[in-house]
């Protein structure tokens, strides 16, 4: 089966006009040579080249100056030529004139114009052949008119000299914008009641689409369906506007009013697709941006009701890259559905990005880029052709869903009991379920209310352990700001004092990373390092204290032995292990830091012996659990949190490690640290 994407190329190709295999003759210097060419067999020729132009000049077509005037492309508009004609604008008026050359035979001709602006009078030889409204030198001399024409005229001679007056005080953009054909009567009249037979054709598949869902929305009140029918009718509307139909012919519409609805008709699209859109999908579309491009849409339609044609063209091309956008945001909500599962998204975006092709087309024509012309009722005629798919299998999804739903309500009648029963059981698990939630529930408070009992513990711990040394810091800065004392005194005291704010900052350093910890904030930076420099710092922190209690530090550190951790918890790690050993070793006592490798050289095994006081077997078992934040004073009064082992524990597990200890009461401890090792 074929998808909607391949029966819109399908339909594209077959709307297409055939490809000109014969090279087209172009137009230089004024003149157009078709001497050589068999214009019954090849026409209808696709003219373009250079013709000569006269600016703010309505030339006399019976005797025209001799004067060459500036050679100019066409099809090409005003505003393109402000290199060759400085100051030249849209508004104005000048005369094109082209001398063709014809062979022997050729009897009559016919000339097509598609897009003259905005008035035009045509004539061959001193001949008029048409008018297409009324040029003029002022903008109250000439009378709007711009729709396709064809003019046919006899040759009578080989040399044709055909002049184009041109005026243009209303639209925005003035010139032969649009392209020019030649050729027999036969062949220009044949090939536009071809273009007739594809616009009536795309008339005749719009009003029976937007007939159809709009059947389906009086059916069923289903609003994207009201939108996707007003679509349908607004193009069959606009393709009844822009063919070359005979319908519009006459004094009972004037050529503004007829431009007014073909610009009408193509602002009121976009309102409508956007509404069609929210309805399919309203819980993807962004409100504000959808009141945003509504108001937009309500000002230009606004603006095209009732300005005059000089604003509302010129507004035209900011409204095309405003329909770009539109459809950058339609495109964006769908693409928002689809990846929430929504149904038939990807056709819709299918459908949103052949329409974009045939906008972005369409401005670039307008803007006088290319000259490809109006290709958007094709394109949309395609994505019309996608969506009424999309629609007709979304309303069978809705009927089988309906369908299924009456067969589950049947089935729900014909076993009521059955499905009573099955749902009590249901209840009764679910109720059994709710049971054990709320045990766990109580679990996780009686563990919550005791987490909360050991940080108020902490909490209590560490203001009276600060207390004391900020308390002792305050009395020794105030005695010494009281009284003289002798240098020897005064060091003493300045010893205290730096024991003190060393304890301090040991306090705090600890409390702030355990809060890290604690709430999750904590992340470590790997970095690979060397061992020697970072003890040797960590011992050097604790200079006086050493010196004061006569303590012997040694230290077994390889060269060159290195880890891979993070560097400042390592040292923080270091530095509570070293602290508590001085803390807990007596005077004249010693503290041996080694580091060495493990047995597989995957690890490194930092080991911190000290010959202090030691400790029990059931003290060791807990001293790295939050149950053991127990403040312990040291062998000479020495204060601490409690805390700072397990803090050494939780660093430790986050690089990657393990931290064990041994202790025997009266002959010491010794803690280890296993880090991972960084091998080249």
């Amino acid at each position: 089966m074929l998808s909607p994407l391949k029966i819109g190329i399908l339909v594209l190709l077959s709307l297409a006009v055939p490809v000109q295999l014969f090279a087209q003759p172009v137009a230089e210097n004024g003149v157009l040579d078709l001497r050589d060419i068999d214009l019954p067999d090849v026409g209808p020729l696709q003219v373009k080249g250079e013709w000569a132009f006269y600016w703010e000049k309505l030339i006399d077509p019976i005797n025209p100056v001799e004067e060459p005037g500036i050679y100019v492309d066409v099809p090409s508009a005003w505003s393109q030529l402000q290199d060759e004609i400085p100051g030249i604008s849209s508004k104005g008026y000048g005369t094109y004139r082209l001398r063709i050359l014809v062979g022997d035979g050729v009897q009559s001709m016919a000339v097509r114009f598609t897009e003259v602006f905005s008035a035009s009078g045509y004539y061959i030889n001193g001949r008029n052949i048409g008018f297409n409204g009324l040029p003029g030198t002022n903008k109250y001399q000439s009378v709007f008119g711009y729709r396709p024409e064809i003019y046919v005229f006899p040759v009578k001679d080989t040399v044709l000299d055909l002049v184009v007056h041109v005026s243009n005080f209303e639209h925005r953009s003035g010139g032969i914008r649009g392209s020019f054909q030649l050729g027999t009567p036969m062949q220009v009249m044949s090939q536009s009641a071809e273009r007739q037979y594809k616009d009536f054709f795309l008339l005749g598949a719009f009003l029976i689409i937007g007939i159809y869902f709009m059947g389906l929305y009086l059916m069923r009140s289903e609003l994207y369906k009201l939108f996707f029918a007003l679509i349908c009718l607004m193009m069959a509307f606009r393709v009844l506007i822009l063919s070359e139909t005979d319908l519009f012919d006459g004094d009972w519409v004037t050529g503004i009013s007829l431009l007014r609805l073909e610009y009408l008709s193509f602002d009121l699209l976009v309102p409508l697709f956007v509404l069609m859109i929210r309805f399919v999908f309203p819980n993807d579309f962004p409100k504000t941006l959808f009141r945003i491009i509504i108001w937009i849409c309500s000002v230009m339609v606004f603006a095209v009701i009732i300005s005059p044609v000089s604003l509302f063209t010129n507004l035209l091309t900011y409204y095309m890259y405003f329909v770009i956008f539109t459809a950058g945001v339609i495109l964006y909500v769908i693409i928002i559905a689809w990846n929430r599962g929504r149904s038939f998204a990807k056709g819709f975006a299918i459908g949103i990005g052949i329409v974009t092709i045939g906008a972005v087309n369409d401005m670039l024509f307008i803007s006088d880029v290319i000259e490809t012309g109006f290709i958007s009722h094709y394109t949309m005629f395609i994505y019309l052709i996608i969506y009424a798919m999309i629609f007709s299998g979304k309303t069978n999804q809705d009927v089988m869903r309906n369908e299924r739903l009456s067969r589950e309500i049947k089935s729900v009648n014909d076993n009521l009991e059955d499905l009573v029963m099955q749902r009590t059981e249901e209840l009764n698990m679910k109720s059994e379920q709710l049971m054990k939630h709320q045990e766990e529930l109580r679990k996780s408070n009686l563990d919550l209310q005791r987490e909360v009992a050991i940080r108020n513990k902490f909490f209590t711990i560490m203001g009276h352990d600060i207390r004391g040394p900020v308390g002792y810091s305050k009395q020794m800065l105030e005695l010494l700001l009281s009284e003289p004392y002798a240098e020897k005194e005064k060091e003493e005291m300045l010893k205290l004092l730096a024991n003190s704010s060393r304890a301090i900052l040991n306090l705090v350093e600890n409390m702030i990373f355990w809060g890290r910890s604690q709430t999750g904030e904590l992340r470590r930076i790997a970095t690979i390092f060397t061992l020697d420099k970072v003890v040797q710092e960590a011992i050097e922190l604790f200079n006086l204290p050493l010196k004061d209690k006569q303590i012997k530090v040694s230290t077994e550190v390889p060269v060159g032995a290195k880890v891979f951790a993070d560097k400042e918890q390592v040292k923080l790690i270091l530095r509570n292990l070293i602290g508590n050993a001085i803390k807990f070793t007596p005077t004249k006592g010693s503290v041996m830091i080694a580091v060495i490798a493990g047995e597989d050289r995957a690890n490194t095994i930092i080991t911190v012996r000290d010959t202090g006081v030691g400790m029990q077997p059931e003290k060791v078992a807990s001293l790295f659990t939050d149950v053991a934040t127990i403040s312990t004073s040291g062998t000479k009064n020495e204060k601490g949190s409690g805390f700072g082992l397990i803090l050494c524990r939780e660093l430790t597990e986050l690089n990657g490690g393990t931290i064990t200890a041994e202790s025997e009461a009266g002959k010491g401890s010794i803690f280890r640290v296993v880090l991972p090792a960084a091998n080249e």
